[in-house]
């Protein structure tokens, strides 16, 4: 039996952001995980945590990485957060 759910690759395509689509992959997510009593674990970018929060997650860690490629500004440090949201008992 599984104790947590991993919401993997929750991304809204940029030109919806904003306008509630990630608000939906949420609760869409949420709603099984609730209906198994399950834990939620997700990795996030910096951006995405005030949304993460409003459903209740919080750090649960983060790692920070030095980019250096060709997409983006050499020596650009990039911040991953850990997030974590307790179980919902019906109880």
């Amino acid at each position: 039996m599984h104790s947590s759910v991993d919401l993997e690759m929750l991304a809204t395509a940029p030109e919806h952001q904003g306008r509630g689509a990630g608000s939906q992959l949420m609760r869409w997510g949420l709603d099984r995980t609730d209906q198994e009593s399950l834990e939620a674990y997700l990795e996030a970018s910096p951006d995405a945590v005030r949304l993460y929060e409003r459903f209740g997650f919080r750090e649960a860690g983060k790692t920070d990485t030095w980019i250096e490629n060709e997409r983006v500004k050499p020596g650009t440090l990039y911040r991953n957060l850990f997030m974590i949201r307790p179980a919902k008992n019906d109880s």
